[in-house]
C-alpha cells in the first residue's frame, strides 16, 4: 500500500514541477533575478519548516557518520541545483528545459554504477550514448530567438539535471534512518549557508514594489508547492521505492511542461524539438530495456526485462 502512495506521490511531484517551470519563467527576469529567487525560495520555505519540525516533535539527531552525506546531498540536491536550474532556466525555455531534464534516469543509472556500483552492460552503454546524444544535441542548437532555448541556458540546465541525478542516488540511504521531513530541513539549511556568497555578489535591485498578484501567486507557487511539497513527496516516496523508479517519473513532466508553455505561450515547439526528445526517450528505452509493475508481498515493486 506504502508502494502504491508512493508511486501517487511521484505522479503529482511530476505534475508540480511540470507546471513550475513556466510559472518560475514567467518571474525571471522581469520581477526577480536568479539569485533572488533562490532567497526567497529556501528562506521562505525554511521559515514554515523549522517551527513545524522543532515544535511538531519531529526533530531527530544526525549520526555523525552521516554529516558528510548530508553535506553532499545538500550541494548537490540544494545548491547546485538551484543555481544551475535559476541561471539556465533564465536564459533558455520551458519545453528545452523539460525535454533535457527527461535525461534524469540515465543519469542516476550512471551515478548507481559508479557509486552503488550497479552493474553495467553494453546496452546500458548504447542507451546512455543515445540519450546524450540527443541532449547534448538539444544545447548545441539554442538559439537566441524569442521562446527559444540558448546554449549557456541549455547547458545549464544540463549540469542542473546531472547534480539533481546525483542527489536522488547520493540521499537514498538518509532515507532509511531519517524522515523526509529531517533530510529536508537539514539539507535546505545547510543549501541556504552554501549558496549565501552566490546571493551576496547579486547587485539586481529588488523589484517587489512591481509584483502584481498573479507574480505573486506564482512566487507562492515556487516557495511552497515546488519547493516545500514538492521535495517533501519526493523524499518520502524515497523510503518506498528506488531511487531509479523515482526517476522514471519525471518522463512525465516534458509533456505537462511543454503543454503549459504551449498554452501560455511561452515557447515554441520546431522539429528540432522533437528529434532531440525522440533520441533521448529512445536512449531511455534502450537502457531500461522497458519497465513493467507487479504486486509482490511488499507491494509494488520495479521490474526490468533484462536483455543482457
Amino acid at each position: 500500500m506504502k508502494s502504491q502512495r508512493a508511486i501517487i506521490a511521484l505522479v503529482a511531484t511530476s505534475f508540480i514541477f511540470g507546471l513550475n517551470y513556466t510559472v518560475a519563467k514567467s518571474l525571471m527576469p522581469h520581477f526577480v533575478s536568479p539569485p533572488q529567487f533562490m532567497l526567497l525560495r529556501l528562506g521562505g520555505s525554511l521559515l514554515v519548516l523549522w517551527p513545524v519540525y522543532l515544535l511538531g516533535g519531529y526533530y531527530q539527531k544526525i549520526a555523525k557518520a552521516d554529516i558528510f552525506r548530508l553535506f553532499l546531498v545538500s550541494l548537490t540536491g540544494i545548491t547546485l541545483n538551484q543555481i544551475l536550474f535559476f541561471e539556465g532556466l533564465s536564459r533558455t525555455s520551458p519545453v528545452d528545459t523539460s525535454i533535457i531534464h527527461a535525461c534524469s534516469p540515465i543519469l542516476v543509472m550512471v551515478f548507481a554504477a559508479i557509486i552503488l556500483k550497479e552493474r553495467f552492460t553494453f546496452r546500458k552503454g548504447v542507451g546512455i550514448l543515445l540519450g546524450a546524444s540527443g541532449a547534448v544535441w538539444l544545447v548545441l542548437l539554442g538559439t537566441h530567438g524569442t521562446g527559444q532555448g540558448t546554449t549557456l541556458g541549455n547547458m545549464l540546465i544540463l549540469l542542473n539535471i546531472a547534480s539533481y541525478s546525483l542527489y536522488l542516488v547520493l540521499v537514498k540511504p538518509l532515507m532509511k534512518s531519517y524522515s523526509a521531513l529531517t533530510v529536508i530541513v537539514y539539507s535546505f539549511t545547510i543549501g541556504l549557508l552554501l549558496v549565501t556568497p552566490y546571493i551576496l555578489i547579486d547587485d539586481t535591485p529588488w523589484r517587489i514594489a512591481i509584483f502584481t498578484p498573479t507574480a505573486w501567486l506564482a512566487l507562492l507557487y515556487v516557495v511552497y508547492i515546488t519547493t516545500l511539497l514538492a521535495f517533501l513527496l519526493t523524499n518520502w516516496a524515497l523510503q518506498h521505492v528506488t531511487a531509479t523508479l523515482a526517476g522514471y517519473f519525471i518522463y512525465l513532466q516534458p509533456v505537462i511542461a511543454t503543454t503549459v508553455a504551449l498554452l501560455t505561450r511561452q515557447d515554441s515547439f520546431d522539429y528540432r524539438k522533437v528529434v532531440a526528445a525522440s533520441v533521448i526517450f529512445t536512449g531511455i528505452i534502450v537502457v531500461n530495456g522497458g519497465v513493467r509493475f507487479k504486486r509482490s508481498k511488499k507491494g509494488l515493486q520495479e521490474v526490468t526485462n533484462r536483455q543482457d
